[in-house]
Order: C-alpha cells, then structure tokens, then sequence
C-alpha cells in the first residue's frame, strides 16, 4: 500500500502492517508506535531508514500467525489469544512478536493450559525462530 507523507512524499507499506497498527500493540526501540497509520509510518520511516519496508513487513500479525502455526504442530487442543504484542529493535535487527494464549481441552472447552510463544524475525538472516513455553498445569 502506498501512502502520501508530507515532507517525505510517497511511502511504500506492507498492505497487512497497515491493517495492523490501529488494532496491535507495536512498540519500535522500546517506544510505542501509535495507532494512527500516518504517525506510525513516520516514525516507522525515522527509525528504520531505508529498511522501513521490511519493517513494516513482519511489524504486523506475520509473526503472530507463524507462532499459531508451530503451536498446532505440538498440541491438538483449542487455541485461543489472550494477547499479542509485536516489537522492533533496530540495533540488532529484529522484529519479536509475543503471544500468549489459553489451551482449550477439545471435547469440554475447558482451559487445560496455558502457552507463551515468541516468534523473532531476524533481517539479516532473513530466517523466522520460533520458541514455545507450554505450562504443565
């Protein structure tokens, strides 16, 4: 998606980041990011240079969504969000997004356990690690 700033001009947005920022807690070097999509590309754009894009590629629900996915690989109970949070590091150069989530027995729907997932997306490798924490009880 393409947006218009002024006193920087066209900026070129990843569609999904952009769906995201009014509704995701994203912080970027440890400062909120806003919810308003033009304040957020702004700030997005002065802290990132000339990586904002790949930036704001994976500063959305992609990490979020790679979480869910390795989770469903260990265990076949419901899966239900309790919260995401998606931050930047610009120094290291990653992107992490946490989840934690409530496990649902299948059959009763009662909650078994309770899971905590982070997803890091490293931009100089280019590659996604996905650790998960799965309480006993």
């Amino acid at each position: 998606m393409q947006i218009w700033l002024l006193g920087y001009g066209s900026l070129l947005l990843h569609r999904q980041f952009c769906v995201d920022v009014a509704r995701l807690e994203m912080t970027i070097d440890g400062r909120p990011l806003g919810r308003n999509l033009y304040d957020a590309a702004r700030a997005l754009y002065e802290c990132c240079g000339r990586q904002y894009y790949v930036y704001s590629k994976y500063l959305n629900q992609t990490l979020g969504n790679a979480a869910v996915e390795r989770l469903m690989r260990l265990t076949d109970d419901h899966i239900v969000a309790e919260r995401y949070t998606v931050a930047a590091d610009t120094a290291s150069g990653e992107i992490c997004g946490r989840l934690w989530v409530r496990l649902l027995c299948p059959t009763s729907l009662a909650t078994r356990r309770y899971a905590y997932v982070e997803s890091v997306y490293r931009i100089e490798r280019g590659e996604i690690g996905v650790m998960v924490e799965i309480s006993l009880e």
